[in-house]
């Protein structure tokens, strides 16, 4: 975990390095590929809505996905046919004491 420093305490989202191939795969894609930014307090906000309508504990990384739903960030874009699915995992050491901590110490 960072302390706020103004960096993201979800900094292991990001890949210092990608496959020459995902540029090509994704402007091969069909349906095409949107990148979405959410705040690390949009993510960890979407964990605890999680974790209250599920039950289920999950880290940061997985509330940045959820933050799409809970946000709205998906009403800012245009999506294809078919339903969304949402990958959820990760949470089995998860505590309310680390999601207190994460809240303290959120990167707006």
């Amino acid at each position: 975990m960072q302390c706020k420093l103004g960096l993201s305490l979800i900094s292991f989202l990001g890949a210092s390095k990608i496959s020459s191939q995902c540029l090509p795969a994704i402007q091969a894609h069909q349906g095409g590929v949107t990148s979405l930014v959410c705040h690390d307090k949009e993510a960890i906000q979407a964990v605890e809505q999680f974790l209250t309508h599920h039950r289920f504990f999950v880290e940061p990384a997985c509330g940045a996905t959820l933050a799409a739903i809970y946000s709205g960030y998906l009403e800012q874009i245009t999506l294809q046919e078919g339903p969304i699915v949402p990958i959820v995992c990760g949470g089995n050491s998860v505590s309310l004491e680390m999601i207190q901590f994460w809240k303290d110490n959120a990167y707006s």
